[in-house]
């Protein structure tokens, strides 16, 4: 029978489907440079000179130039100019021309094209016009499947949507696809029907819409409209849900302050979801933040507070706000490994006044992971519950809950669960000489049909949450 939990007691965790894992995560605050940048574009993370550590490349709007930082493996970063008379954003590294190396392709920060910067192999770069005519956004994907990059991209003066075509020779053909969707400003890619070809998704600033184009598999286009929301940007597609099809997540511009998601049926029927009505200007990064594999959001806020926060999915894309940090004119930033130690951390650039490029160290503090079989539960049998990375030979607590997540803090253990009434779901493990800790539980009969979230802990470590259900 469960009992409350007390000082001889530990905690459960709330269970639906899938599972979930709540860390807590300190972040520390490092100066690249200052006084050296305007109006820095969101930055890529990335081993541009392949020497096994991620370097950082910006673009810079109000001071027409694009660097890469190169880190010297201790974050310590120098910058190294790729153009010193054009901005650049919406950027992307990869081998553009095919020679072996990696290049650099964007928009140009004025809007007035699209442009790739060609690698020599010695990371000297110069830049090349792939298309001259105004862009308000740009990507670059193979998308005719000849096995060479092409661009997509809108024009917001122009009300267009059109795709590139790469000869391989870096020689592009201008293809329309919509002349007539009003002042598109915002684009993704992706496979929206998984039928193995590229659809476009689009958003309209000024119009309030968002849409998509479906591929017909020779890269002609058909028109949907999904939904009217007010001042959307920049849209992202990703299976935020992960049940293996693609969901759009969009943020709001300037005088708006919400994020939605648009859950796919995977029948292209949407529905929509608010994921936060205040302060969350400037979507910007979608990844697993604390690493308890589902997918998080990463939000600059440009005005006010001028806030950098991640919003932590529970799992069942219940979205609760942490804040890394606050910057006025804070409106661009990234998710990835900087310092090389397996978590994601941020980097980030703020403009206006401080001019400044920072990163943020991530550092998750429990290493214990908890794994459950099977998943989701079936009533009347045994399941499994193994505890791994844990300190090893030390006494080990198995908890649940039946009503989500929390923070509760237990003080002989010196640790906040992230459960909120969380219940004793099992004796106490010790954990062997690897850390390694299994339960065997007979899951109730009762329990069909119920959600729960289970975790496990030691004095002063947690593990991940588990999130299932029970059939």
């Amino acid at each position: 029978m469960c009992k409350n939990l007390t000082a001889m007691t530990l905690f459960f965790l709330w269970i639906f489907s899938g599972s979930l894992i709540c860390k807590d995560i300190n972040w520390t605050e490092h100066l690249i440079n200052s006084q050296s940048v305007g109006h820095p574009s969101q930055p890529l993370i990335f081993d541009l000179n392949g020497d096994g550590d991620n370097d950082l490349i910006y673009g810079d709007g109000h001071r027409d130039k694009v660097s890469w930082w190169e880190n010297d493996g201790n974050q310590n970063f120098v910058e190294r100019v790729v153009d010193s008379t054009k901005g650049g954003c919406f950027l992307k590294v990869d081998d553009f021309d095919n020679d072996g190396d990696l290049d650099i392709g964007g928009r140009g920060y004025d809007s007035s094209g699209i442009f790739w910067w060609e690698n020599d192999g010695f990371l000297n770069f110069t830049r090349n016009s792939i298309y001259n005519g105004n862009t308000a956004n740009c990507r670059f994907t193979d998308l005719d499947y000849d096995n060479d990059l092409d661009a997509v991209a809108c024009s917001e003066s122009n009300s267009e949507i059109f795709w590139l075509e790469n000869d391989g020779a870096m020689k592009f053909t201008k293809h329309i696809i919509d002349s007539s969707y009003y002042k598109p400003a915002g684009l993704a890619i992706a496979d929206m029907d998984g039928d193995n070809d590229i659809d476009f998704v689009a958003s309209s600033y000024w119009g309030d819409n968002l849409s998509w184009w479906e591929n017909d598999g020779n890269n002609s286009f058909t028109y949907h409209n999904l939904v009217t929301l007010t001042n959307i940007t920049y849209p992202m597609t990703v299976d935020l849900d992960q049940d293996t099809d693609i969901d759009i997540v969009i943020g709001t511009g300037d005088w708006g302050d919400e994020i939605w998601w648009l859950e796919n049926d995977g029948q292209m029927s949407f529905t929509v979801h608010n994921i936060c009505n205040n302060h969350a200007f400037g979507l910007q990064d979608i990844n697993d933040v604390d690493g308890d594999g589902d997918l998080d959001l990463l939000t600059a806020f440009h005005w006010s507070e001028g806030a950098l926060t991640w919003w932590d999915n529970d799992g069942f894309q219940n979205f609760t706000r942490r804040d890394i940090a606050t910057h006025y004119g804070m409106n661009s930033a990234a998710l990835g490994d900087v310092d090389g130690d397996g978590d994601l951390d941020v980097a980030g650039g703020v403009g206006e006044s401080t001019n400044q490029i920072l990163w943020w160290e991530s550092n998750l503090q429990s290493s214990m992971v908890l794994s459950v079989s099977p998943d989701p539960l079936i009533a009347g049998q045994y399941a499994t519950f193994t505890v791994t990375n844990g300190q090893a030979n030390t006494s080990t607590y198995l908890a649940y809950s039946l009503f989500g997540i929390g923070d509760t803090y237990i003080p002989f253990l010196d640790v906040h669960l992230d459960l909120f009434n969380p219940k004793q779901a099992s004796g106490i493990k010790v954990t062997d000489n690897q850390g390694t800790a299994v339960w065997s539980l007979l899951i109730p009969s009762t329990a069909a049909g119920k959600s729960v979230w289970f975790q496990s802990v030691q004095y002063g470590m947690k593990s991940n949450v588990v999130a299932t259900s029970v059939q």
